[in-house]
């Protein structure tokens, strides 16, 4: 695959991304069929502030991974695809409707093992409009649209660790740590799109007990 072009953020329109990076076709393995629950995610982005920025939700406290960093998405119920599943968590999680988001593709996301989890990253794009969103207070603390150019910044860059010498890398915004899959996948998307800049993995970080 050829290397996406490094785009300037100053600079940078939706219109010019690389969408042909991302796969029409990245889904389940069908292999962990019944082994692992099978989950999509949705990776929203939007240049409402005239920028690109990427939607995450902070999770209830009092769910499973509450607190945590996370994108929108869920386990795949009946003979959903991934854009399916994406979108009814989507509007299940935050509100916004299915009508609001122009989907751009997929992207494989590794099988996150501590979970128990086969994920596909669906990646597509919305206006950015606040009030379109209705945040589903039993599943959702907060929303938090985050711009690239925050994420990209190596002073917000370092690679988490935690027991049994799981790490990956990871991003300190706006007062929280994303680290674990959503981090992977956010920096999968930054990497596809040409955004992502040169950081020290060298910066270690463990996961504070609140995030995990």
């Amino acid at each position: 695959m050829k290397k996406p072009e490094k785009y300037p953020l100053a600079h940078l329109s939706l219109a010019q991304l690389p969408l042909a990076h991302l796969s029409r076709t990245a889904t389940w393995d069908e292999q962990l069929a019944g082994r692992v629950r099978q989950a999509a995610v949705m990776v929203l982005i939007s240049e409402a502030e005239a920028e690109p920025s990427i939607l995450f939700t902070q999770r209830a406290r009092g769910i499973s991974q509450g607190w945590q960093v996370s994108f929108p998405g869920g386990g795949r119920e009946g003979a959903e695809n991934p854009e399916q599943t994406a979108l009814r968590e989507t509007y299940e999680e935050i509100g916004l409707d299915a009508s609001e988001i122009q989907i751009w593709g997929r992207l494989a996301a590794p099988t996150a093992s501590r979970l128990r989890v086969d994920p596909v990253a669906v990646v597509g794009c919305w206006s950015g409009a606040s009030e379109l969103l209705r945040p589903n207070a039993a599943e959702v603390e907060r929303i938090l649209n985050v711009p690239v150019r925050e994420l990209v910044d190596p002073a917000h860059r370092v690679t988490w660790e935690i027991e049994h010498d799981h790490t990956g890398p990871g991003f300190l915004v706006d007062n929280v740590v994303i680290w674990g899959m959503t981090a992977g996948i956010t920096d999968a998307v930054l990497e596809i799109f040409g955004w992502n800049q040169r950081w020290d993995r060298e910066r270690m970080m463990r996961v504070p007990s609140e995030f995990r």
